[in-house]
């Protein structure tokens, strides 16, 4: 059945005309048109719903709005007559629908603007605040457009109540409803478009209209076939032998991406010697790679071999000055001193001439680390010039003085040869004067000596760096050869942070050559990453801040050229543009527009691309389906097996391609997906530096000036937009102006992104933030049914978790447990425990998790590291260890006490010091059982040693035993220390024992310091096991 013949049988069937008076014309009367407050009414489009009309809000009746998704057939004329009386006019609207192969609805859009169409007509995209007047469609009759039934499909409503009277004429069949500016059917996903065919819509009169709206029945009883979507046609392959169409193809497929086309396509006409050709790609080979340094080295060669020597100047002009190349500026100087010889000059222009270029290339690349060849070519050109150095000659001293500038230049410069042109300098001052000469070479050393430190230093920097001049798009995350690119970036950004460094000491002598160095590694990095746009920014920021602002404009606006779909670099243009003065707030407006015009235009444009690309992998993969089922073998008789199994392979190869088709499907939805993201992103901006500039604005405005409003209907014209943008532009309407559009912009996205599960949660926490809990409840039972009657009941997880939070915070338990109850039937995998502890809970602390520590001693023992529990259980199980300063030890080992020997043969010592790896390996194991007694003796806790103390002392306590080997009564420390200070080593001689230096201390201690010793320690106290042969007096 033809789409419009339907309509138009709606159209006679129904005698209503009041579907005119929905148009901007009949808008109450209470409605001013000269006050832009009350005419910026987003959802004054959209038919008012059930549980919200104006300001009185009543509660949502979830039941009645699922009973008005369900999509009704098309009835006979006074059935839908019946319907049309029941529900507005624009609530029965729905683009008309057809049927793909795939058994798939798609709807239609005008292939030109894609405006949205009802029934063949096109329906005007203009809100309701547009004055704009309009006409009833031919062949519509008196009666209007009252009577319009819905579509077999899912019912879509019209954004707009303003119909247009052209008819359409060339109608493009897609079901990507964002295109025309709204999506009811999808909401954040990308279209599934595959291709984009058109229909045409025959042109009826009246009398036609009428004749045939009579022929037409119920679609239950019509015959007339479904119309279907012819797929999109590939490109008529190219001749094997057609080299150059092949490479075209491809430079017209990915030009910034297949590199190895464009050089292939030159190197095809330049075998060819066809010189023409090759310089018309030349040309738009550097249209998007200016900076690719080997190819117009490979241009100008070309035309120097030819002898076109005046393209080869016109190659020079173009390139010179935008890439400091150090192989381009070595051709260059090749070819001056190709056109200056110098063997045959008499007059010395030619040596004059050759001098200032080679000043020139010197002053422009002379700072680069590969510039060396340069500067050692310079330094010969001047040495064989006319004059002797030393000489006595004014020439001789002009050679001279020339000779040595160039020399000192150059050993300033960290390059590979600096070391050599150092030992010429230092040769050639020695020949020239010896005294003179010391006290140059003096003056230069220390440059010299920074250079070659820093040459040795960036070569260790930018080891593995490769240095080209042919960019490439830098490899998607998670794709082939993403960490290579992401290691050369990070080569370049140590080399432009080492520059930062001033390894050179160029900051406090000369800050110009210290930024022009800074700037020409950006340069050069910027030649490889030139489809980076974090490198861009660096530099311009770099530039900005250092008092360059010409040269950091030129690096954004080259940067922005290079990567126009980059949000990074436009973002930063238009804030710099918003920052910049301006003679008046539109003149701003309009500056601000341009990146973010550039942007959105470049992103659109991808779309297209992606979703062209993305018919034609479907379109290829069925059609290699279709083949294999055209060369299917046919049945035969007497080999029966054989075509079972020719018919057994055919299918798995066609289930193999559809499985193919999905995955590409998937793999481009998720692509279109982002892009949407990022136009989304881009409007988002836009409306708020337009808002920042003009405020809300005139919605009607079209001159870029328009502010928030006329933003955000803009956005929504150009379509592809996901719920972002509406929650962005009511967030800022209620924060900024406290402006009751905010909640009409809301009740329009919920309608538009009926699945959509961020945009409801949204919506519910604006609801909660205006203690609005009335149409909270109703939002919230809406949104869940709409997805859970899509069968996207995971969607639904956020919704229930942050309205299970309201209700346990101003909830009633009953309210709580039955909505846990629904919870718990939908989301059986969850424990009923999580949703009860979330009740009570918050962000910083869980009441319920909490474990109260009740006994320390057992609730909170320390955890110790696997290595040292591992080493106490080998303590713990292995015998009794030999003392630590006889382990290892080269010396006989102390017999152990259970020896049956009553005296031991010789009396134990302290161990001398061992040296090298044997000591080494003692004191390593003299640690270890420190660390070892340490845990044991706190209690399986380990403490930190205390300081280190001076060698001599260490050296002394290593002598010293143990403590654990002190079997007898221990000294108090602080009693012994105060013994201590109270002796008077003046007094003391060496040649008396201790009961004489005890008997010359300077005063007696103390009677509370006076130890009392236990009657066994009034005899000699031993030391250890053994005696020593010491003694001490009795107290």
């Amino acid at each position: 059945m033809d789409p419009e013949a339907a309509f138009l049988q709606q159209l006679q069937a129904s005698g209503d005309a009041n579907y005119l008076q929905s148009g901007p014309s009949a808008q109450p009367t209470q409605m001013d048109d000269d006050d832009d407050e009350e005419d910026y009414d987003p959802s004054a489009l959209i038919p008012e719903s059930s549980y919200r009309s104006g300001d009185n809000a009543t509660p949502y009746n979830p039941s009645a709005i699922q009973a008005s998704q369900t999509s009704p057939t098309v009835d006979t004329p006074a059935q839908s007559s019946t319907a049309a009386s029941a529900h507005p006019p624009t609530q029965l609207y729905s683009r008309p629908t057809t049927a793909t192969p795939n058994g798939q609805l798609e709807s239609l859009r005008v292939s030109s603007k894609q405006p949205r169409t009802v029934g063949g007509f096109i329906v005007d995209d203009e809100d309701d605040e547009d004055d704009n007047s309009f006409q009833k469609p031919s062949g519509a009759g008196a009666n209007g457009l009252s009577g319009v039934a819905r579509s077999t499909s899912t019912p879509q409503r019209s954004v707009s109540k303003t119909p247009n009277n052209n008819a359409s004429s060339n109608v493009q069949i897609s079901n990507d409803a964002q295109d025309q500016g709204v999506s009811d059917s999808v909401s954040n996903g990308a279209s599934n478009a595959l291709s984009a065919a058109t229909i045409p819509a025959p042109k009826l009169s009246k009398q036609d209209s009428e004749e045939k709206a009579h022929q037409i029945s119920a679609p239950a009883e019509s015959s007339d076939p479904v119309p279907t979507i012819p797929s999109m046609s590939l490109p008529k392959a190219r001749l094997p032998n057609d080299r150059v169409g092949i490479l075209e193809d491809r430079i017209a497929e990915d030009p910034r991406g297949d590199l190895d086309a464009w050089l292939s396509l030159i190197n095809e006409y330049r075998n060819r010697d066809k010189i023409e050709d090759a310089r018309a790609v030349y040309d738009r080979f550097f249209e998007v790679f200016p900076t690719a340094a080997e190819q117009w080295v490979a241009y100008a060669q070309m035309e120097l071999d030819n002898g076109n020597l005046s393209h080869a100047e016109k190659i020079f002009t173009r390139s010179l000055l935008n890439v400091p190349d150090v192989e381009l500026w070595s051709t260059y100087l090749g070819y001056i001193r190709r056109r200056n010889p110098l063997m045959t000059d008499t007059t010395g222009k030619a040596r004059q001439t050759v001098s200032q270029v080679y000043d020139f290339v010197l002053n422009t690349i002379g700072i680069d680390k590969d510039s060396g060849q340069i500067w050692q070519e310079y330094v010969e050109f001047i040495r064989t010039g006319p004059g002797q150095a030393g000489g006595t000659g004014w020439q001789d001293q002009q050679k001279m003085d020339l000779l040595r500038k160039a020399y000192q230049r150059a050993v300033c410069v960290p390059t590979e040869v600096v070391t050599k042109l150092w030992k010429e300098y230092d040769a050639f001052e020695r020949s020239v004067n010896k005294t003179t000469g010391t006290k140059f070479i003096q003056e230069r050393s220390a440059a010299y000596v920074t250079a070659r430190g820093a040459n040795i230093a960036l070569s260790n920097i930018t080891k593995g760096l490769k240095r080209t001049t042919l960019p490439t798009l830098p490899p998607r995350p998670g794709f082939d050869g993403e960490a290579e690119y992401l290691e050369q970036v990070e080569i370049w950004k140590r080399w432009i942070n080492w520059e930062k460094d001033d390894p050179l000491v160029l900051k406090e002598e000369d800050a110009n050559a210290y930024k022009d160095r800074i700037v020409h590694v950006y340069k050069q990095a910027l030649m490889a990453l030139r489809f980076w746009p974090e490198m861009w920014y660096d530099a311009a920021e770099f530039c900005f801040q250092n008092g360059r602002e010409p040269k950091g404009e030129e690096f954004l606006s080259q940067g922005i050229a290079a990567n126009p779909e980059s949000s990074l670099l436009a973002f930063w243009q238009a804030e710099r543009c918003e920052l910049a003065p301006a003679e008046s707030d539109a003149q701003r407006a309009r500056a601000v527009r341009v990146p973010y015009d550039k942007l959105l235009d470049t992103l659109y444009a991808l779309h297209d691309k992606t979703k062209a690309r993305e018919a034609q992998a479907v379109t290829r993969l069925k059609q290699a389906s279709a083949d294999d089922k055209a060369f299917s073998p046919p049945a035969k008789d007497n080999d029966d097996d054989d075509f079972s199994k020719a018919q057994s392979e055919l299918i798995a190869r066609e289930e193999a391609r559809r499985l193919q088709i999905a995955a590409v499907q998937k793999g481009y939805e998720a692509e279109l997906l982002d892009l949407q993201k990022l136009i989304s992103s881009a409007w988002i901006g836009l409306m708020r530096a337009s808002r920042r500039i003009i405020g809300k604005g005139d919605p009607k405005d079209s001159t870029g000036a328009g502010g928030l409003r006329a933003t955000f209907l803009e956005a929504r014209k150009r379509g592809r937009i996901l719920s972002d943008v509406y929650v962005a532009s009511a967030h800022l309407e209620w924060q900024c102006y406290n402006d009751a559009t905010a909640l009409k912009l809301f009740d329009r996205g919920i309608r538009l992104f009926k699945t959509d599960e961020y945009f409801a949660l949204e919506y519910l926490k604006y609801l909660v933030a205006t203690n609005d809990g009335l149409n909270l409840r109703a939002v919230f039972e809406t949104s869940v049914n709409q997805l859970t009657s899509a069968k996207l009941i995971h969607k639904t997880k956020p919704l229930f978790k942050f309205f299970h939070d309201y209700e346990s915070r101003f909830g009633e338990l009953s309210q709580i447990r039955k909505l846990e109850k629904r919870m718990a039937d939908l989301f059986p995998e969850d424990p009923q425990l999580m949703t009860f502890t979330e009740r009570f809970s918050t962000e910083n602390f869980n009441p319920i998790a909490y474990r109260i520590n009740i006994s320390p001693a057992t609730q909170s023992r320390p955890k110790l590291p696997s290595t040292v529990v591992n080493s106490i259980e080998g303590v713990q199980q292995s015998p009794k260890p030999l003392p630590t300063q006889l382990a290892r030890s080269p010396k006989r080992p102390l017999p152990s006490d259970e020896s049956d020997s009553e005296q031991p043969r010789k009396f134990a010592r302290g161990e001398s010091p061992l040296k090298g790896a044997a000591g080494r390996r003692q004191q390593q194991q003299k640690r270890n059982q420190q660390r070892l007694d340490n845990i044991a003796e706190n209690g399986g806790r380990y403490q930190q040693p205390p300081p280190s103390l001076p060698q001599q002392i260490m050296g002394i306590l290593n002598i010293i035993p143990a403590a654990r080997h002190y079997d007898s009564i221990v000294f108090a420390p602080e009693r012994v220390i105060a013994l201590l200070r109270s002796v008077d080593p003046s007094r003391a001689r060496v040649d008396r024992g201790p009961a004489q230096v005890m008997g010359h201390m300077s005063q007696p201690l103390p009677p509370q310091m006076t130890p009392q010793m236990p009657p066994q320690m009034q005899q000699p106290m031993a030391y250890g096991q053994p005696n020593y042969g010491y003694s001490y007096p009795p107290r």
